[in-house]
């Protein structure tokens, strides 16, 4: 059975409803639960279990310094965005 995944907001879900081709009952009741990595699987990777987990490495605030406090770059006489702010409106898009 090959599960479906989706993003939901900083989650992932896997889906098995579609994917067991008319055959729920071998999925045992939840069709849909969230991704989990196995203690031993993160060992295996080389994760410190303790200390650092992949789902501690998800970013999910950003902290953004207000115009004020970010550098305008200067051409002369011109003046336009720095190109941290460009870089922080390009991460905010997605």
């Amino acid at each position: 059975m090959q599960p479906q995944y989706r993003r939901d907001n900083v989650n992932i879900l896997v889906d098995f409803s579609n994917s067991a081709n008319g055959r729920e009952e071998d999925l045992e009741g939840d069709t849909k639960r969230g991704f989990k990595i196995k203690l031993e699987t993160m060992k295996l990777l080389g994760f410190d279990t303790e200390y650092a987990r992949p789902a501690w490495m998800v970013i999910q605030t950003l902290l953004v310094p207000p115009p004020c406090v970010r550098p305008y770059a200067q051409f002369g006489s011109d003046r336009s965005e720095h190109d941290l702010t460009l870089k922080l409106l390009d991460t905010l898009n997605g």
